[in-house]
């Protein structure tokens, strides 16, 4: 049974956009009271950290499945293809996942390339995971003479890749980036990410790349058709206040973020409505 606004325990802080629902430990947000149709969850530190899942998250999942609420995965995960994602939800339990669902800043980059110019010659910046999408597309993947450079993170990258990179960009290819992450964690600590690549790529080049992942528009607008819902009837789920909560809001989407401690002083446009330490404190109880 539905519950009330008034069933609900709130702390509430008035910002100057809006009132930021802060939740306790104690304290539970029942969603359906703020219309949401519709969830859109970023992956690392939201579904999962490395192997484990996250807490909460096979629960919220499950409660998406069996109320018939439809969920999408955008991530800014480059180097792995959707197949590689979905071996992971898979292999982390989460058996319910299809691949449709996960919107990858590589499925994106390929998807928005092929738009662009169906057949395009690409040359890539970036692994396998990324050379998959951008061949699942349609769009050639070449060692010259290229319509588009594709730069996602890559971690054999060398300074002839950069060399190649930097002289096809100067004689005429566009640069499309997967996103602009200056690094990205790892269990052995973080590492240069698709961000750096690019800044690396345009000051040599002295042209600007077109970025499709998070924060841009792109990713998340291709999420929201899916969904089949107005961006306002949705809640994206994310930890990154500059990545998530930015680029969402910019898009209209309402937005959760999760995390141990909510970041003082956040700027108006990164301040989400919904704060919480873990999906798991989304939960009604």
């Amino acid at each position: 049974m539905k519950r009330g606004a008034c069933g609900v325990k709130r702390l509430l802080l008035e910002s100057t956009c809006s009132r930021l629902f802060i939740l306790s430990t104690k304290h539970f947000l029942l969603l359906t009271d703020m219309n949401i149709r519709g969830y859109l969850f970023d992956l690392d530190g939201v579904i999962w950290f490395g192997e484990r899942l996250a807490p909460g998250a096979r629960d919220f999942i499950e409660h998406c499945e069996q109320a018939g609420i439809p969920y999408a995965f955008v991530t800014n995960a480059s180097a792995l293809s959707r197949a590689n994602l979905l071996s992971k939800f898979h292999r982390l339990g989460l058996t319910q996942v299809v691949s449709a669902q996960i919107f990858s800043a590589s499925r994106v980059l390929g998807e928005y390339i092929a738009a662009r110019k169906p057949n395009a010659r690409v040359l890539v910046l970036g692994e396998q995971g990324t050379i998959d999408e951008l061949t699942l597309a349609g769009v050639q993947v070449v060692s010259e003479n290229a319509d588009f450079v594709a730069i996602g993170a890559d971690r054999s990258i060398t300074y002839d890749k950069l060399t190649r990179i930097c002289r096809e960009v100067l004689n005429g290819a566009e640069i499309v980036a997967s996103n602009q992450d200056r690094h990205f964690p790892h269990e052995d600590g973080l590492l240069p990410g698709a961000g750096a690549f690019k800044a690396f790529v345009e000051y040599c080049s002295n042209k600007i790349a077109t970025v499709v992942g998070k924060p841009a528009p792109a990713i998340f607008e291709q999420a929201i058709r899916w969904l089949g819902f107005a961006a306002d009837e949705l809640m994206m789920i994310g930890d990154t206040p500059e990545v998530d909560i930015l680029g969402a809001r910019a898009v209209g989407l309402r937005t959760t973020l999760l995390g141990a401690h909510l970041p003082a002083d956040l700027p108006e446009n990164m301040r989400p409505d919904v704060y919480a330490r873990d999906l798991a404190q989304l939960l009604v109880r």
